[in-house]
């Protein structure tokens, strides 16, 4: 009984494991990305909205255009930064999750079959068959084929 008793240890301990894979990660820079993309968002919209008001009777197109053509960038490349930090994060997430749910499912059937072998064994010893004599015969009849 004391092996089934550590099959279930280590089945909730798995189970455990895989709650806490699923909490926030610390080194994750993806809130860092989304609002560096906000302030310089915001920047642009009021650097366009403020050359508007200080020069309303000129022509703005082409200070505006520099502008946005100055922003774009670093906009455009914190967007890909973030995507691939979500790329990464879900992708690592994913494997621990697939390595985590075969401990558990490979635990979970030594669970299984520690209950029901111990029932089979204790009627096999309880009506005297000899279990070493009947494995050897198996083996025999394997080796056979």
């Amino acid at each position: 009984m004391s092996a089934l008793t550590n099959l279930q240890a280590e089945n909730a301990a798995l189970r455990h494991a895989a709650a806490l894979q699923t909490r926030d990660d610390p080194e994750n820079r993806t809130g860092l990305y989304v609002a560096a993309v906000v302030a310089l968002s915001v920047l642009a919209i009021a650097t366009v909205f403020g050359i508007y008001v200080v020069r309303p009777d000129r022509d703005n197109t082409a200070l505006m255009v520099t502008v946005l053509g100055f922003l774009g960038p670093p906009i455009m490349g914190f967007l890909a930064a973030a995507i691939r930090e979500v790329h990464l994060a879900f992708n690592s997430r994913m494997s621990e999750l697939l390595v985590t749910t075969a401990r558990a499912a490979r635990a979970q059937g030594q669970l299984d079959a520690a209950a029901q072998s111990a029932p089979q064994r204790d009627a096999m010893q309880a009506t005297g068959v000899d279990t070493n004599r009947r494995v050897q015969a198996l083996e025999g009849s394997a080796q056979s084929r």
